[in-house]
């Protein structure tokens, strides 16, 4: 296998799709999207019912209960107008113009006419700027956000937010403004619940609707797809945002993301055992920065700690 500078993929189906949206996850950082759309897929158990490869990229091949299986299948989403592109290979953005070229093609033998792709970036933000933004299309926001969307807000200073210092501003604010800058955030301190999600950190309700996305610099695959919408070479494209903690997987993100799907499509998603993994997931970092905190105060000695006798992993 060659890789070259134009890679080409290809995408394989059993049956045609059936619906009008496809939902794109792919991998990044914080791995909210992939949590959400695997989920999504075994809840309603979703039969695959294709894939996308190429032979000009490097190969990785998933493994689960000892079985192999494609690394970026498509899936029709039972009771929904919706079929899922499950991706979990992570597509360069050298290689994101083919891989676009592929769907895209594919796409036009299909009764599919939008696309919505799921998108977790690790910029600054503040505490209360656990939201989703939207980026869309004009054709994507006059059948999807019609009424559920609002303006942007002004950026939120550290001191106004609670967030601690440089780890504020909204994506496209004075301190993120590409929507592409790590934050360098670790914790998962979101509230767990969706009653509690909706509400701001100070107790207050937040304004229904998803926010517009202030200013951002989009590459990559939803880069492409809403680059092509422009002139008319891709269907209508919409896209939801929120910011994620690396290293992952960030499930409060993912939440997030899901009830989002669920406003935009109108269909409901059975959220309890993800809210149980969020509150499993911040209770572990929780103890995490306890011990680590303890260590750093020195309330516990180095030589009182036990290690495994093989450290290569450490």
């Amino acid at each position: 296998m060659a890789i070259t500078d134009q890679p080409t993929f290809r995408v394989e189906t059993s049956e045609p799709p059936t619906g009008e949206t496809l939902l794109v996850a792919l991998p990044q950082l914080g791995m909210a999207n992939l949590t959400a759309v695997d989920y999504l897929v075994q809840h309603r158990e979703a039969p695959e019912i294709g894939y996308v490869d190429s032979e000009d990229v490097p190969a990785m091949t998933p493994v689960q209960d000892g079985r192999p299986r494609r690394h970026t299948r498509l899936f029709d989403l039972p009771g929904t107008e919706v079929t899922v592109l499950l991706g979990e290979l992570f597509i360069p953005v050298w290689a994101a113009r083919g891989f676009v070229d592929a769907v895209s093609e594919w796409l036009v033998g299909t009764e599919l006419d939008e696309v919505l792709l799921l998108h977790g970036v690790p910029f600054p933000h503040a505490e209360t700027e656990h939201d989703v933004f939207t980026v869309a299309t004009d054709d994507f926001r006059d059948r999807r956000l019609a009424g559920i969307e609002r303006e942007p807000e002004e950026p939120v200073a550290p001191d106004e937010a609670g967030g601690e210092k440089g780890e504020s501003g909204a994506p496209g604010s004075e301190s993120g403004a590409s929507g592409l800058v790590d934050s360098g955030q670790t914790g998962h301190g979101e509230p767990g619940h969706r009653e509690e999600r909706a509400q701001s950190e100070d107790g207050d309700e937040r304004e229904p609707g998803f926010q517009r996305l202030r200013g951002a610099l989009l590459d990559g695959v939803p880069g492409e797809f809403l680059d092509r919408n422009l002139d008319q070479r891709a269907p209508a494209v919409g896209a939801l945002v929120t910011p994620t903690h690396p290293p992952g997987p960030d499930i409060d993100a993912g939440l997030r993301l899901l009830e989002a799907v669920e406003t935009v499509y109108g269909f409901d998603i059975d959220l309890a055992d993800l809210e149980e993994a969020a509150v499993r997931t911040r209770q572990f970092y929780a103890e995490l920065a306890d011990r680590m905190h303890a260590l750093q105060q020195g309330e516990e000695a180095v030589g009182s700690r036990d290690y495994p006798e093989d450290r290569m992993y450490m």
